[in-house]
């Protein structure tokens, strides 16, 4: 029988996320939905800031009253690949709420789907409005909700690929950018040029008579 006294028990959560040499750790942002009850009325629709990783483009599309069959019983929660490779390709994605009121629990959703650009996959039943300010969720007087969401590439091999893709890209990028300045240093050559051989003109002829 344990008689360590209660209090003196290490309680602490331990995070879940272990290091993996096989899948690459979730990188990810967080999104604040405030003020929540204004956004609910009159907004059908809001998008987080991008955020970027290895040249591909995501954000979070959050219907705040539901979308669809969900409309004003759950908030609908997406993940959108905003720019991506040409082809499609499978990444693996969380969203999780964040309860305001007990840092040891949260509404987290997890899932691996093919995404092409422009493409959303995520959740019409997300969790339901009622239970937010019940459970924690929502604080009323912040009127904020909080959700985090993280991406990553199945696996090292995948993950590889997107940064030499985007390495290709930034080169690429470069390389136009460069011919671009070189045209115009020689535009302005050439424009200079014409500008002294005319003044070269005029004091010709002036000397002429």
């Amino acid at each position: 029988i344990n008689d360590k006294p209660l209090n003196s028990i290490d309680t602490k959560s331990i995070s879940h996320e272990f290091a993996s040499e096989v899948v690459p750790a979730y990188s990810g942002s967080v999104f604040c939905l405030k003020p929540f009850s204004v956004l609910r009325q009159h907004s059908e629709v809001v998008y987080s800031d991008l955020f970027h990783m290895n040249g591909i483009v995501w954000r979070l599309k959050v219907y705040p009253n539901g979308n669809g069959v969900a409309k004003g019983t759950y908030i609908s929660v997406f993940l959108e690949m905003v720019k991506g490779l040409q082809e499609s390709s499978k990444y693996e994605y969380r969203v999780e709420l964040i309860n305001q009121k007990n840092s040891n629990v949260l509404v987290m959703r997890e899932f691996a789907s093919e995404f092409e650009s422009g493409e959303c996959w995520g959740y019409n039943r997300f969790f339901k409005i009622d239970l937010l300010e019940k459970e924690g969720y929502l604080i009323p007087e912040e009127d904020m909700i909080v959700l985090k969401y993280y991406v990553r590439p199945p696996n090292y091999y995948k993950y590889c690929l997107d940064q030499k893709a985007y390495i290709n890209a930034l080169e690429s990028s470069n390389a136009q950018l460069q011919s671009e300045v070189d045209l115009t240093i020689c535009r302005s050559i050439l424009i200079a040029g014409k500008s002294t051989q005319g003044k070269v003109e005029k004091t010709e002829l002036w000397r002429q008579r």
